[in-house]
């Protein structure tokens, strides 16, 4: 796998300058002793966006292999249920997925979507995984807590799945408190947090996935003008996030510069830390006819040739550079005079917190700039199919799925060479400098010829061949078991 050449990180605006002491070590005396039990919770999901809107819960998911003589505990189910009834701040609705008739499934087994809830990366990390795990042969059990706008309709039809709905509650007092209590009394033997955060104590053995350090830098990098809640939300993930994974059994991570970040920045021993891949969206897994991809894209509006990018407001993505180079690439490349830039994944006011309009006529390209919301995985896919190219500038990413999305639709990419999407996207990519305007516009240009497009292409089938979400079931099953095993002393 190609090595990062360029580190963003090292860039003034992406310093860190929290040491690792300051945050862990302090709370190692604290840590509690595991509980000597075997089994996983795949834990709650919580998207804490940082555009103003409130926490989210996702899924959390109680996995029991059974008993010492392979039997499966009866009735974890209702004890969880009775745990949280006795919670204070919860109430719960139980769902039994096994008696519901398929057409009035309240949870389908459909798949994470762009669309207007606006789902991302993590949502689609969660939702991907519980497909895998369901598609495994065995016989682990789950029981998953889902939160008032959490992935209802991607909890598996399969009767290993069971399903309880949360209603109000503070996010981190069912983090802290609530859930893991009622992992304890249904006899989970693993709880798994899979959103950066998770318990300062439990009783039960914690898998958690740290998948970026993005939470360590300042909120203002992220956000100019944040919200009191947006504040709040950051200091709780600075404060927890380092903590919680040093109680932690095991910490999960998506890349090798993560895992780096991880270890400089956090301090979390390489003992602890397991690497996983991640893998493309099924959703992306077959192209649109030709016809019905054009209809769909000038439904959206486009009939022009243009250049894809996924944008929100934080500054990572590096949308404003962007801007400038696609203003610069138009005016060399006559392949691009006639060329819109296409920012999606949007969220409703999300444009009116950014600069990017304000970019655009600065640079006399105003008009040739569209802004489109989050859409549905068909008409994602009908983007990527049509675009010139996919650019992906960003300053910091963990992983970057959108890379596997281009390359599963056949889109040419431009990629920024920088944190962990080398890593992500091998060599069926063109890379530049995300710092540099003028080599974001090179990339430009030579991700939109077609010179070099079918070597890339053959490349990047190759590294999709990489990451699959089989794979990635069998590590998070394999690190289920270790850190299960640690509680009984194995």
């Amino acid at each position: 796998m190609r090595a990062c050449t360029k580190k963003v990180s090292a860039s003034k605006e992406y310093q860190l300058n929290t040491a690792p002491s300051t945050l862990s070590r302090p709370y190692l005396a604290v840590a509690p002793s595991i509980a000597a039990v075997l089994g996983v919770k795949l834990a709650r999901e919580m998207v804490r966006p940082c555009d103003g809107e409130h926490a989210v819960y996702g899924a959390q998911i109680v996995v029991d292999w059974g008993n010492d003589e392979g039997v499966p505990r009866p009735n974890e189910a209702r004890r969880a249920q009775r745990a949280l009834l006795r919670s204070r701040y919860f109430f719960y609705r139980p769902v039994n997925v096994e008696n519901v008739a398929d057409g009035q499934r309240p949870f389908g087994g459909g798949r994470p979507k762009h669309g207007s809830e606006g789902t991302r990366g993590v949502g689609r990390y969660l939702a991907n995984l519980l497909r895998a795990l369901a598609q495994r042969k065995d016989q682990t059990r789950y029981l998953l807590y889902l939160g008032p706008r959490s992935v209802r309709e991607l909890v598996p039809h399969d009767p290993r799945f069971e399903a309880i709905e949360l209603g109000a509650s503070h996010p981190a007092w069912a983090e802290q408190f609530s859930i893991p209590r009622a992992a304890r009394l249904a006899g989970a033997d693993v709880v798994h947090f899979p959103d950066n955060s998770g318990p300062l104590r439990s009783r039960v053995p914690v898998v958690l996935s740290l998948l970026d350090t993005m939470w360590l830098r300042p909120l203002s990098l992220a956000v100019p003008h944040p919200t009191l809640r947006q504040r709040v939300q950051d200091a709780y993930r600075k404060f927890v996030c380092p903590r919680a994974a040093v109680t932690a059994a095991r910490v999960i991570t998506i890349s090798h510069h993560a895992a780096e970040c991880l270890r400089r920045d956090v301090g979390v021993p390489d003992a602890k830390l397991r690497l996983t891949v991640l893998g493309w969206d099924p959703a992306f897994a077959k192209r649109l006819p030709v016809a019905q991809a054009a209809r769909r894209r000038k439904a959206l509006g486009l009939t022009e040739p243009y250049v894809l990018c996924s944008g929100a407001s934080d500054s990572r993505k590096n949308i404003d550079r962007l801007i400038q180079a696609f203003a610069v690439a138009r005016a060399r490349d006559p392949r691009l005079a006639k060329a819109v830039l296409v920012v999606t994944s949007l969220r409703p006011g999300e444009v009116e917190t950014t600069t990017y309009p304000a970019t655009a006529k600065a640079v006399g390209v105003e008009d040739q700039l569209r802004f489109m919301p989050y859409i549905n995985d068909d008409d994602m896919a009908a983007l990527y199919q049509g675009a010139l190219c996919f650019a992906f500038p960003s300053l910091w990413e963990g992983f970057g799925l959108p890379v596997l999305e281009a390359y599963a639709m056949g889109c040419p990419l431009l990629c920024a060479d920088a944190t962990a999407l080398p890593e992500t996207a091998g060599k069926g990519a063109v890379y530049a400098d995300p710092l540099n305007v003028q080599d974001l516009a090179r990339g430009l240009i030579e991700a939109c010829a077609p010179k070099g497009r079918a070597a890339r292409q053959v490349a990047a089938n190759r590294q999709l061949g990489r990451f699959t979400w089989a794979r990635a079931a069998a590590t998070h099953i394999a690190v289920y078991r270790e850190a299960a095993g640690l509680s009984r002393g194995h």
